[in-house]
């Protein structure tokens, strides 16, 4: 498996998951945990507790295309972020 697999992996089975992005902490995980509720998906702040990208996708390769870099997604600097609670 590769790391991105890794990291859906993570998401899927943990509902959040941290990382470093040029010396920046970021989070991916739920914005709402009661499954009943519409506005349920994913947040992703840049600590602390700076909102930067909400979704109501229920699909985490979602949360990866979301340009938060000035235009790029995680997908696009892959290479260049630490995950730091993968497990």
């Amino acid at each position: 498996m590769s790391i991105r697999d890794d990291v859906i992996f993570s998401l899927e089975v943990h509902g959040d998951i941290e990382f470093i992005y040029q010396g920046q902490h970021y989070y991916i995980g739920y914005n709402n945990n009661n499954r009943d509720n519409p506005d349920n998906g994913y947040i992703i702040l840049k600590s602390p507790d700076n909102q930067i990208a909400i979704g109501h996708s229920s699909d985490w390769t979602d949360a990866l295309d979301q340009p938060i870099f000035k235009g790029k997604t995680i997908n696009d600097v892959f290479d260049k972020i630490e995950f730091t609670s993968l497990t």
